[in-house]
């Protein structure tokens, strides 16, 4: 395991600043099938449950968010590819006609399509305009109009990652047990690190925290790591874990987002934990999602709620 006390001394966690009305936000980790996915449709969920307003953005070419809402179609209609195309001057104009609502309350969602590969070497070509401010730009015509933009990004280092980054607010990144998904860590805090001393790109960009998903409670494995990730991450160490479940890759197939899939599920209830853990919902709000979602006894009967 990577020592992180060098990423601790090169990472600025924001430089303050008025809290926005918006907070655009973004589940991120380099390696790929981590359940960034999972993360941001089930927080988008639960924010849009609490009466929220929620856009999401599938900046993904493999369209994961896209399909998890159903949202796929062989239809004409624009894309987060356009979003990128199109010219600067052009936005106001077009920027909602690329906003499409969803089957669920309280949640848009700007779609992707496989074609969006593209749109790197696109962006690449450009030379009139700082290309790692595109999506950011973008995302400003619609931040009076959401509670909460989540943005779901593609599994690499690109100038689509990139992007990412610089639109966003507020950043969290899932782990897996297995290490793979941690060792990635560094480039991510180095990443954010060239942002946020670049005054001209978004310097209150703020890292919340890591978390671990597909945990497995009852084993050595989960224990020792649990430890040791709380131990050398310190404050950036969240508790609340997302426990492993057959569930997330079944929601997945059907196409219907976690909370919608299955009323009662374990990683549903880590998740509104979760969300609890990092503010953006209320106590009181948790705990009567945990009654209404909870697969653990305490929960059901809201008796017991995390500190």
């Amino acid at each position: 395991m990577q020592n992180v006390e060098l990423l601790k001394t090169r990472y600025n966690r924001g430089k303050g600043g008025t809290k926005k009305m918006c907070v655009v936000l973004s589940n991120i980790n380099i390696k790929g099938g981590i359940g960034k996915t999972i993360g941001n449709a089930t927080m988008a969920e639960i924010l849009a449950k609490c009466g929220k307003s929620v856009l999401l953005v599938d900046n993904d070419p493999q369209c994961n968010m896209t399909g998890l809402f159903g949202m796929m179609t062989d239809e004409e209609r624009y894309t987060i590819k356009d979003l990128y195309m199109c010219p600067q001057e052009r936005l106001p104009e077009y920027a909602r006609q690329m906003v499409y609502p969803t089957k669920y309350e309280n949640i848009d969602m700007i779609v992707s399509e496989p074609g969006h590969r593209d749109t790197i070497s696109y962006v690449e070509q450009l030379r009139d305009c700082d290309t790692r401010s595109i999506l950011a730009n973008a995302i400003s015509f619609f931040k009076k109009d959401y509670d909460y933009i989540i943005i779901d990004k593609n599994p690499s280092a690109d100038i689509l990652a990139t992007n990412v980054l610089v639109a966003c607010d507020e950043v969290i990144a899932p782990v897996e047990m297995d290490g793979f998904s941690y060792q990635g860590l560094t480039n991510l805090f180095l990443e954010i690190q060239n942002i946020t001393s670049n005054g001209e790109l978004n310097p209150f960009l703020t890292f919340r925290g890591i978390y671990m998903v597909k945990v497995e409670k009852n084993t050595n494995l989960f224990r020792s790591l649990y430890e040791a990730y709380k131990k050398e991450l310190g404050e950036f160490f969240l508790q609340a874990t997302v426990r492993k479940s057959i569930q997330v890759a079944e929601c997945s197939a059907k196409s219907i987002p976690l909370l919608h899939y299955k009323k009662r599920s374990n990683p549903l209830e880590d998740y509104i934990l979760l969300m609890e853990e990092l503010k953006y919902i209320m106590s009181d709000q948790a705990r009567e999602l945990l009654k209404e979602h909870a697969t653990s006894k305490e929960y059901k009967t809201a008796k017991i709620i995390r500190k």
